[in-house]
């Protein structure tokens, strides 16, 4: 059921193997091989007049020892035995168990591959390639022209969320509401220079409101927060999430508030980390809701 670096969902998995990848900058497993070949070309060139003038050093490897690792894990899950409760693991697990020492071709696995990638500051002793400074991201407001890609990212986060098909957002419905009259939200967007750097894209987005909290007065809502997983790990959300908050400051906001997936661990170490309390445990609140059926029955009933 769990497994550090693969997202728990609810779906029984079992682990099929493991490959670690040094950088490519890592340990140089030919290096015997390389520094006898030098020795010998070194002492042939050693009777080349000209090798002497020059006095050149032979370089054996150009690899750096970087001790960064990368890990692949090959899972496989069986979505026939998910569960919502957590409690239920205990079952679920005797079920599948036995559906599979009964017909294990008749029970439906997914193969999946998880890579986990060491952040780019883990990386010693050589320079990475592709590594951006603060000066590339540019955390700004966001535009009406920005909303085809801002609902590009929404629908990302739906998918790793589980919940793709109940994004039914609109491009124009987006913009209407975020630009039009009467603005429902607020966003913003972490921009990037593109691979030619004359143009950019955007990576990532929070989308946030004003609300009221009757007990402290004016807050801040985060209803949306995301980054592209190629873009992670380098300090964007943080500072996506820091503008935020110097938001809800500047507007005397008494308190931020958000929801996060019970599964998704690595979102909540990161809240965390940031000072997040999750007030689920600490204070037995409820989330509920009305879709929209629902209030339109309550309202006329």
């Amino acid at each position: 059921w769990d497994l550090e670096g693969v997202p728990y969902n609810g779906v029984p998995l079992r682990l099929v193997g493991t490959k670690l990848y040094g950088c490519h900058q890592g340990k140089d497993k030919s290096v015997r091989q390389k520094e006898k070949y030098h020795a010998g070309k070194e002492k042939h060139m050693l009777e080349d007049l000209a090798f002497l003038k020059g006095n050149r050093k032979v370089q054996t490897t150009k690899k750096t020892n970087c001790p960064v690792e990368f890990t692949v894990k090959h899972i496989v899950r069986f979505p026939g035995f998910k569960i919502a409760d957590k409690t239920k693991k205990r079952q679920a697990s005797a079920a599948l168990k036995e559906a599979l020492s009964v017909d294990p071709l008749k029970v439906e696995a997914v193969v999946e591959y998880h890579a986990s990638f060491p952040c780019m500051s883990e990386h010693q002793y050589h320079p990475t390639v592709g590594e951006m400074s603060s000066d590339d991201v540019v955390i700004r407001a966001a535009r009406p022209e920005d909303c085809k890609e801002i609902l590009r990212m929404i629908k990302e986060l739906a998918v790793y969320e589980e919940m793709a098909e109940k994004a039914t957002l609109t491009e124009d419905a987006l913009r209407e509401d975020a630009f039009g009259d009467q603005p429902y939200y607020r966003a913003l967007v972490a921009e990037v220079p593109s691979d030619g750097r004359d143009e950019t894209r955007l990576i990532g987005y929070a989308m946030y409101y004003f609300c009221y909290c009757p007990w402290l007065g004016r807050a801040i809502y985060l209803e949306d927060f995301y980054v592209e997983p190629a873009y992670r790990g380098r300090g964007i959300g943080t500072s996506i999430m820091k503008e935020v908050a110097k938001i809800g400051v500047k507007h005397r906001c008494s308190k931020m508030q958000w929801v996060c997936l019970n599964w998704n661990d690595v979102a909540i170490s990161f809240y965390k980390k940031h000072g997040g309390k999750d007030v689920t445990v600490e204070e037995k609140w409820h989330l509920f809701r009305m879709d929209q059926e629902e209030l339109v029955a309550f309202a006329g009933g």
